[in-house]
């Protein structure tokens, strides 16, 4: 519950002071010689705070990375974070990728995956949900981990309590309180990890009652649908006039868009493989892979914000609007999780979406 309060929470900032505020196209950097008094607001492909903030901050961006010091509190989504700064205040993120080696006063993050490196430390507690955690940093208060693959091999102050699919405890390891877990299987702790508490170890009830399905399509579903919603933002603040091409190409197009993402759909495959098969091409094939998984994941906002400045202009709402794509997107959550039928609409919406963009680049 604390965990999904503080995303929520993060998640309302945000959208606030999207709507409130203009951002620069590209990128939005904080210079490290500058101090900025007050709560800071930044949106961009991506966001770099450098200096000082004397306040808190709010931060949204495919790439945020903080290497300066925030005299408050942080709220932040981004597809990659970076911490090698400070924090003193409480951090609330929600991340694909997140790396720590700075120094967090409290930390509360949800990720595909986590890492906190030897160096960083978290003054006070951490609470964390992840695919893949690794803590290799000093933990001063408790840790509250919810993880499919969990490592440990730094130093927690107090208790560690952890809901893994697989949990390694490492030589280096120093829980200095209780260790209670729970599991499909007994966890891996090598001889040289020191606990200084009792561990408890329960098997873990939602193997037997499909709980860990569950759980895992709930957090995929949460991530997905707030990482589409920022994502979204990002092209409505930073490129509207590419996000008015690919939704003209959707109006008068729409059979003409679909076909064009059909082929598209052929040939990014096509050329990743010939590239991987000759030597000199197989870091650009890795490249435009990657390139191509953030394409296609990115392509079906197009498609839900012209469906849904269709569906809301009745209702007088604003087009292309924070709160249009959240209705649309609301709609497309539920229309997509019908069975039978919800992968052929989000096939559909992905495809077309994709062919809009190539037709409004075209003309």
């Amino acid at each position: 519950m604390r965990l999904i309060i503080g995303i929520l929470w993060c998640f309302l900032s945000v959208c606030s002071f999207a709507q409130a505020k203009e951002f620069p196209e590209d990128s939005t950097l904080l210079p490290a010689e500058e101090v900025f008094s007050g709560d800071y607001y930044a949106l961009g492909d991506l966001v770099e705070v450098a200096g000082v903030v004397q306040g808190n901050a709010y931060l949204a961006g495919t790439q945020v990375q903080i290497d300066g010091e925030i005299q408050g509190n942080l709220f932040v989504v981004a597809g990659s974070l970076e911490i090698k700064g400070k924090v003193q205040g409480k951090v609330w993120a929600l991340a694909g990728g997140a790396t720590f080696t700075g120094d967090v006063g409290e930390l509360v993050l949800l990720a595909a995956s986590a890492q906190l490196n030897q160096g960083g430390k978290i003054q006070r507690d951490l609470t964390l949900c992840a695919g893949n955690a690794e803590i290799d940093d000093w933990i001063g208060g408790n840790a509250t981990v919810l993880a499919s693959n969990l490592k440990i091999s730094g130093t927690i102050d107090h208790n560690l309590k952890s809901f893994a699919g697989k949990l390694r405890i490492l030589s280096g390891a120093w829980i200095k309180g209780d260790l209670r877990y729970k599991s499909n299987e007994v966890a891996l702790i090598d001889s040289a990890a020191r606990i200084g508490g009792s561990i408890l170890y329960q098997h873990s009830p939602l193997r037997d009652f499909r709980g860990v399905v569950i759980g895992s399509k709930i957090a995929a579903f949460l991530m997905n649908f707030l990482y589409t919603l920022v994502m979204g933002i990002v092209i409505i603040r930073l490129f509207p006039h590419k996000l008015s091409g690919a939704l003209s190409a959707l109006h008068t197009a729409p059979l003409k868009s679909f076909l064009h993402g059909l082929v598209l759909l052929v040939l990014f495959p096509l050329a990743s493989l010939v590239l991987l098969i000759t030597v000199i091409g197989a870091p650009f094939a890795l490249t435009l892979i990657a390139l191509n998984i953030i394409t296609l994941y990115t392509a079906k906002i197009f498609t839900i914000l012209w469906g849904a400045n269709w569906l809301f202009s009745r209702l007088r709402w604003k087009k292309n609007g924070v709160c249009t794509l959240l209705g649309g997107q609301v709609i497309y959550s539920i229309l997509v999780s019908v069975p039978f039928l919800g992968p052929s609409i989000a096939f559909f919406v992905m495809v077309i979406g994709l062919g809009a963009v190539v037709v409004s680049r075209s003309r």
